[in-house]
């Protein structure tokens, strides 16, 4: 038997790395899948929760802002359930950075007023506080939080 594996030894110690490499390419091919699912999850979580605020914000200009302000706020508990949910598939150096981006956005959600949004627009030549108005602000905090479930 010892003489075998002695003859045979690359042939053995061959088969093993072409199992072990098969085996890692499996993985890696089922956690990206994973991976796929889940982003696109929460990305269609996200959207149908944000849907008619996000990507362009029009509906300042129809509804009454206390309206869009309570909409606004009231999406903000559904897309943090679905970033915690996301957030197990994210990688380790990853969770850090989405963990800062969901804060933005949630920091953002309470702060954005609409009917400042509908000021900046009518009075675009006043001085103001911020150069960046509240609908850009939103859209960069939504994009923020969006960008780590990109389709690949």
């Amino acid at each position: 038997m010892i003489q075998f594996v002695i003859d045979n030894f690359y042939v053995i110690a061959g088969g093993i790395l072409s199992i072990a490499f098969g085996g890692y390419v499996a993985y890696r091919n089922y956690k990206k899948n994973r991976f796929a699912e889940a982003s696109t999850k929460f990305r269609n979580k996200v959207l149908v929760t944000l849907e008619g605020i996000y990507p362009e914000v029009f509906s300042y200009l129809y509804l009454d802002t206390n309206k869009l302000n309570n909409r606004t706020r009231q999406s903000a508990p559904i897309v943090v359930t679905a970033a915690t949910e996301f957030l197990y598939h994210l990688p380790f150096y990853r969770k850090h950075g989405f963990r800062r981006a969901l804060k933005y956005y949630t920091d953002t959600i309470q702060q954005t007023d609409w009917a400042d949004q509908s000021r900046f627009e009518l009075y675009n030549k006043m001085p103001r506080l911020t150069d960046v108005s509240p609908r850009d602000k939103f859209k960069h905090s939504v994009d923020n939080l969006l960008s780590y479930a990109k389709e690949k």
